[in-house]
């Protein structure tokens, strides 16, 4: 699946209101927090955490363990130990059990082609009553 083709940024949680349709926005500082400052021991967490920010897939979801292990040279289960960690911190949550992840809407914001903004629900009771509280 093709991802977004723009990326817009800002200096705190995204504002809708400022994306356009077919466009993504990402709190830049928060990204450049969390990829300057890794965990002990994970040489690849900046690419990684860059990476999936950066190239949001067009459905709002996060890029597939598969996906981002391919393009950058490491095995899935790098992949899937760092986004465990970023579900943990916020960034992103589940939304099934099939390893789809959404972005937390205080990191990024993901527009469809028709200006709507792509809000997906989580499996977690907990992580959706925060949605529904920041939506």
């Amino acid at each position: 699946m093709k991802g977004i083709s723009k990326v817009v940024s800002f200096d705190g949680p995204p504002d809708p209101d400022k994306i356009k349709p077919g466009q993504a926005g990402v709190n830049l500082v928060w990204l450049t927090e969390l990829a300057e400052n890794p965990p002990p021991k994970n040489k690849h967490w900046p690419g990684m955490i860059r990476d999936m920010v950066m190239h949001p897939r067009r459905d709002g979801t996060a890029p597939t363990n598969d996906e981002m292990a391919a393009k950058l040279g490491v095995f899935r289960d790098t992949v899937a130990r760092a986004k465990k960690r970023w579900q943990k911190i916020g960034v992103i949550y589940r939304v099934n059990y099939n390893g789809a992840y959404a972005y937390s809407p205080k990191m990024l914001i993901v527009k469809d082609e028709k200006g709507n903004v792509i809000k997906l629900p989580s499996i977690d009771v907990r992580v959706a009553s925060e949605l529904e509280a920041h939506h």
